[in-house]
């Protein structure tokens, strides 16, 4: 029995005042004179005793009061129902955790999950009575209301059921974890005695995260709150689900095939062979294997696809139907530039051979602009791809900003030094600020001896620059069979500078004194590439050879690459798209149901501008437009966690609960919906007993009149005497 005012059980004390009152009222005895004692004797035997009983059973009614009264204004609780349904019930708070997330939509014996989580859910507000309150919680909705507010309580049990029936199932993912978070907010502030959790899930692995608690558990509940799990499902569907598209770094241009990898993971219990996955261009499908894939495992495959045509190009991968479809398709978009924009910085003397080497034809068009260094900061960055810049440790701390803000929003640069390029000013001036592989020194041979010029020492053939640039030898080496690839045609070269790679440079050539010749470096989401000779004569014959104008061409493609994959994003997240436009800040997003929302772009602190929603809820390809044109593309994918149809373990659940501060023992599981109702009322606390006791005092009071009123016809207070003859 639990007291929902123990304070008041304090006035059990007055029990004992009917017990002093007895023990001091010791009033003087009447005496009565009778002639003769004969006729007394029997009395002495027989109505003495029953008076003395009576008194005892007064002092016991009496005290019994206090007793009932007290205890009636401490309102006791009993756990479980009185037989008949009995007794007034304490008030409860609920909240009903709903996985509305596309796992639901398997089956099993008992039907579609979706439908049986609605039927349990059901049953837990039959649960409920008059005064109770429960919140209403579709796991979709956790991570997109941020206030306690947003969370209205119902007790109005009607309209909770109308909403349970009219939930539609989400794409969106959301951990239980997440749902039992903002449920422990939601019951901070409640009054009623009873505090209750409800989830109803299939449990599947991929809604409970498998980290570790770090630190001290939280102890987000009130003790004494009650947990009910709702498992459905009694069976593992049959499922393939695509976990991911990667598009490795590679040069997009129309007719050259770009690889595609994708992953296909098994979240079912049985093998599964040769299924048929799909690759599809501006859909129309371009590749298909079939994938033979073990129970419980992933595997990887690889496409090459060939694009037909420049602009945004949207993609998506397909699996062949199974019992579970939502994760069937995954959606990607790349973007083949139509024309590249190049700002060229520099001298024109520096720039000379660079300008005649982008003079040659390529499958994809130049817009070249020119300025020199001292005044490049004037230079609009925002409607450009990619710098080409001689001698850039020239520029100032402004100019060295400008690039930085350039670099991080995605642009590409490529960067020469000068002849007059010296290590200290470099760092200073752009290794410095931009992050970039700092100089050491500056090597300069002689220009006599068999030793006067350094060259290429190594190549990494494998880097997307050098991809379809050199044709292979089919007849291989000699006495080999395999295929050989052509050596790059090394230049000669007096002097150099000496970059200190970084960790997170890549050095594509190498120099035979062991220096890189060319690296590449990733900044925010831009990509750098750094020569380490001029692109004149002065320092070496590289502006004469044949890889010059091949890797100028593609080096400077490939930097601007930063803009050509589209972002992937997971439904529901909210989105930032940078966007380079001068004339307007008024865009459109049309999402895949062609639906068109209205959004404004908003400075970035940059050269760039950014667009944001948050309406993703929808898988696909989303398009970005300014008044008629298209700005971007990007996709949005449903959560691969949400493949993983097998049910999570015990250890799974209580690490979840620890992180909580909830041991496993609290949570009592339900396996049969049909039984909640039941269930719940007999675990519930809450049976106030109060009105018992109220009757039982009632009674005892009536009793107590009726003993004293027959005790004071029959005063058992005298001294009976004989009277003197």
């Amino acid at each position: 029995m639990t007291f929902l005012n123990p304070i008041v059980l304090f006035g059990l004390l007055a029990a004992a005042i009917p017990v002093l009152l007895h023990l001091f009222n010791l009033r003087k005895l009447k005496t009565v004179e009778f002639s003769t004692l004969a006729f007394l004797k029997e009395l002495q035997k027989t109505k003495i005793r029953r008076l003395k009983i009576r008194q005892l059973l007064l002092l016991l009614l009496r005290s019994s009061l206090i007793l009932l009264l007290v205890t009636a204004f401490s309102r006791p609780t009993l756990r479980g129902s009185l037989p008949g349904g009995l007794g007034s019930r304490a008030k409860t708070s609920a909240v009903l955790i709903f996985d509305d997330s596309y796992s639901m939509t398997g089956s099993d014996a008992g039907g579609e999950l979706f439908k049986q989580a609605k039927d349990a859910s059901l049953g837990v507000v039959d649960a409920l009575g008059e005064g109770d309150k429960i919140f209403l919680l579709p796991l979709s909705r956790v991570g997109s209301i941020p206030t306690f507010e947003s969370f209205p309580s119902h007790r109005d049990l009607r309209l909770v059921r109308s909403n349970l029936r009219d939930l539609k199932q989400s794409p969106l993912h959301r951990t239980i974890e997440d749902g039992l978070r903002v449920a422990s907010r939601l019951l901070s502030d409640s009054k009623n005695f009873n505090k209750e959790v409800y989830v109803v899930s299939d449990f599947q692995r991929g809604s409970i995260e498998s980290r570790p608690p770090f630190g001290r558990p939280e102890n987000l509940f009130a003790s004494g709150t009650h947990f009910f799990f709702i498992p459905l499902g009694k069976r593992v569907p049959q499922n393939m689900g695509i976990t991911s598209v990667n598009i490795p770094n590679a040069l997009f241009e129309p007719e050259k095939p770009f690889s595609v990898e994708v992953k296909v993971s098994n979240g079912s219990q049985d093998n599964i062979r040769n299924h048929v996955v799909s690759i599809f261009l501006d859909g129309t499908r371009v590749a298909q294997k079939g994938l033979d894939i073990p129970a419980g495992k992933t595997v990887q495959t690889v496409f090459s696809v060939l694009p037909k045509r420049t602009g945004f190009i949207d993609g998506m991968v397909e699996l062949e139907d199974d019992e579970i479809e939502f994760d069937n398709r995954r959606y990607f978009t790349i973007h083949i530039p139509e024309t590249i924009s190049i700002l060229l910085a520099g001298t024109p003397q520096d720039l000379r051979y660079i300008k005649t080497a982008l003079t040659v034809h390529s499958s994809t068009t130049m817009k070249i602009q020119e300025v020199t260094t001292d005044r490049f900061a004037l230079a609009p960055l925002n409607a450009v791809d990619v710098v080409v810049a001689v001698d850039g440790g020239t520029f100032t701390s402004v100019q060295s900003d400008h690039v930085r803000s350039f670099l991080e929003n995605g642009g590409g640069m490529i960067l020469f030094p000068g002849p007059q390029t010296s290590p200290g000013q470099f760092n200073s001036t752009i290794a410095g600020p931009l992050k970039l592989p700092t100089v050491t020194d500056l090597d300069q041979l002689q220009k006599s001896g068999t030793n006067s010029y350094l060259e290429f020492e190594r190549s990494d053939v494998r880097h997307p620059l050098f991809q379809g640039m050199f044709e292979e030898d089919v007849m291989g080496l000699k006495g080999s069979s395999a295929p050989h690839q052509r050596e790059i045609e090394t230049p000669k070269i007096r002097t150099s500078i000496r970059f200190a790679p970084t960790p997170r440079s890549n050095v594509v050539i190498t120099l035979s004194n062991g220096a890189p010749f060319l690296l590449e470096q990733q900044v925010g989401a831009g990509r750098v590439f750094l020569f380490s000779v001029v692109p004149t004569l002065d320092w070496s014959d590289f502006p004469l050879k044949g890889v010059f104008v091949p890797l100028i061409h593609r080096s400077i493609a490939y930097a601007a690459r930063g803009r050509a994959v589209g972002n992937s994003f997971t439904a529901g997240d909210e989105v930032i798209v940078p966007v380079r436009q001068q004339s307007s800040n008024r865009f459109t997003i049309q999402n895949p149901a062609r639906v068109e929302t209205i959004v404004h772009s908003v400075q970035n602190g940059g050269l760039e501008r950014n667009i944001s929603t948050s309406e993703t809820s929808l898988p696909g390809i989303y398009v970005v437009r300014s008044d008629e044109d298209v700005v971007a593309h990007f996709a949005v994918n449903i959560d691969p966690d949400e493949s993983d149809m097998v049910p999570a373990d015990g250890t799974l659940t209580a690490l979840m609960l620890k992180r909580l501060g909830l041991s496993p023992s609290v949570v009592q599981r339900i396996q049969r919906p049909q039984d909640v109702q039941r269930i719940v009322l007999e675990s519930r606390y809450g049976e106030e007993l109060w009105k018992y006791f109220i009757i039982a005092a009632l009674i005892v009071a009536m009793v107590e009149m009726a003993v004293a009123h027959e005790r004071k016809n029959d005063d058992p207070k005298l001294s009976i005497q004989p009277s003197p003859i």
